[in-house]
């Protein structure tokens, strides 16, 4: 049935259940439409640091996130500032993993009398090869894991990884940051995800994420433009050397055998040293080579062959 209205002029106002559906709506979900809980984009990627506290304490920087009690509705929350939370000292011999996470509390929930929201670590068993633990409190929102050693006297030497699930209000582009986090994204068609690691957004085409750019070529001829080849994984070519230029100022770069069967969609050239070159212009590409040309200040010609120190990263499939 319907929840009362937000907002509304009953006399017994909206209970937090309602109150927690209604704001579901405004979170990007999966197709089958559950809410995608995490950290709205605008926070840091380095949201949890360590810190010179001997008390062994992990900082946690602004921002807004979301997360899920019930599992059907959604509650948000937000860190107005820079937050620690505490955890208990190295361990005598080996390792262990601990979990950073934030958690709001509800009585109706079980939580007595308690309604603010907090941070907490769960602290995994120490061992030669440790395993991140698995007993993080139900509706609690992982932020970060961190490796702690033995030598371990302070946060600022354990290796802390931000693993926070970054997600989006409805209808926003959901930051991604790897294949398997694009993998495990199901939203709906039409949904928009960007690529940290590759610079590239996509969108959700027919169940499957395809490039948004119809940049590139493919082998038959055709321009992208809405179909990725059966949802192959995008291929990363980093080259590096110093080419030399031709009479027109234009320097052709050869791909690895093989790297590129469908399409090139991005190349990003960039100078890594001092020197005449000053600008660098894509001016073609092909499945196997790429043409770059390369300019002075002034934007006129390099003398032919001259070396340009360079690197360039490609991006195609």
């Amino acid at each position: 049935m319907l929840t009362l209205s937000l907002p509304t002029e009953d006399p017994a106002g909206l209970s937090v259940a309602a109150w927690r559906r209604i704001q579901a709506g405004l979170v990007t979900t999966s197709a089958a439409g559950a809410p995608r809980t995490g950290v709205l984009a605008a926070a840091s990627p380095l949201l949890v640091t360590g810190t010179s506290d001997t008390a062994m304490t992990y900082r946690i920087g602004q921002f807004v996130g979301t997360s899920s009690r019930d599992g059907v509705g959604v509650e948000l929350t937000a860190n107005d500032g820079s937050d620690t939370v505490g955890t208990d000292a190295a361990p005598t011999a080996n390792s262990r993993i601990d979990v950073i996470w934030f958690r709001s509390r509800f009585p109706s929930l079980t939580d007595t009398e308690q309604t603010t929201p907090y941070f907490g670590v769960t602290r995994g068993v120490p061992n030669a090869n440790p395993q991140k633990p698995t007993n993080v409190p139900a509706g609690a929102e992982e932020l970060a894991t961190a490796v702690v050693t033995s030598t371990d006297l302070t946060t600022q030497t354990v290796v802390i990884t931000n693993t926070f699930r970054w997600t989006a209000m409805a209808g926003g582009v959901v930051p991604l940051r790897s294949q398997a986090e694009m993998t495990a994204w199901t939203p709906a068609n039409g949904a928009k995800a960007f690529r940290l690691d590759l610079g590239v957004e996509f969108t959700r085409v027919s169940g499957a994420w395809v490039p948004s750019s119809n940049l590139g070529v493919v082998t038959d001829g055709n321009v992208i433009a809405g179909v990725w080849d059966s949802q192959k994984p995008l291929r990363r070519v980093f080259l590096a050397g110093s080419p030399q230029v031709n009479s027109d100022s234009v320097t052709t770069l050869t791909f690895p055998g093989g790297a590129f069967s469908k399409f090139v969609l991005t190349a990003r050239p960039t100078l890594t040293s001092a020197g005449v070159a000053k600008q660098v212009v894509v001016s073609g590409t092909e499945l196997d080579r790429i043409q770059l040309q390369i300019l002075n200040g002034s934007g006129g010609s390099l003398p032919s062959g001259t070396a340009v120190p360079l690197t360039l990263e490609v991006i195609g499939g």
